[in-house]
């Protein structure tokens, strides 16, 4: 059994508050027919399986040979996930943002729209807290004495596997910022297709997705150039 530290705590309360909200959020998606939501599920879902994976590296000594080995492995492991699943909800996108008929009633709309806000609105809290328990719990890697800041010098001090879990965070953040959009949208301009306005925020979702994950991944490959 081991202790928790500050990064833990971090790591614990980004787990929990993701899984959380994508295990609900996922079922309500399904039923009003989001694509950019079930996109946005996926990610979380990624996000908060990886915050595990890192919680269990931040488990090990400091001094422990396994640690850099299995950060560097769970950090890895997230990027490429996201990358990978991200592709079949592009696909979904752009056949949705070509949509130009609007079949749905206006119940349909209205439903979609609050749900889509309301979970956006939630995801938008739960960032908003995840990133203040990092801000008081997480810790950062201190310069030597010879102003060296050691092997989390590619990520600005910041311990790499921490840093992996924190881009997770503001990729979340930007995804619920196109959510939230996209919901008043939906509840307030109706010239615009609902599922086209969706599949115009699921290209939005998934670009965000893309962007951060690939930049994560190269930081990433730095990181076990210089580990290697």
């Amino acid at each position: 059994c081991c202790s928790i530290s500050g990064n833990g705590v971090s790591l614990l309360t980004s787990a929990a508050l993701f899984g959380l909200i994508t295990s609900v959020q996922y079922g309500y998606a399904l039923q009003v027919g989001s694509v950019a939501l079930q996109a946005d599920c996926m990610s979380m879902g990624v996000d908060a399986l990886a915050f595990l994976g890192n919680l269990f590296a931040d488990c090990f000594p400091k001094d422990s040979p396994k640690k850099r080995r299995v950060e560097l492995t769970m950090s890895g492991l997230s990027h490429f996930l996201l990358l990978g699943f991200t592709v079949k909800f592009v696909v979904d996108g752009i056949g949705d943002s070509q949509e130009t008929d609007d079949d749905d009633s206006p119940g349909e709309r209205q439903s979609m729209g609050w749900v889509v806000f309301g979970f956006a609105l939630g995801g938008l809290t739960f960032d908003i807290i995840s990133l203040l328990a990092y801000k008081f719990f997480g810790t950062r890697t201190c310069p030597d004495e010879h102003g060296h800041m050691g092997e989390d010098a590619l990520t600005f001090g910041i311990n790499t596997n921490m840093c992996a879990a924190l881009l997770h965070v503001i990729s979340d953040l930007a995804r619920s910022s196109t959510t939230f959009v996209e919901g008043i949208i939906l509840l307030n301009c109706r010239s615009i297709p609902a599922t086209q306005a969706d599949g115009i925020a699921t290209l939005v979702v998934c670009s965000t997705i893309a962007i951060g994950a690939t930049a994560a991944l190269l930081t990433w490959m730095r990181e076990v150039h210089v580990y290697v």
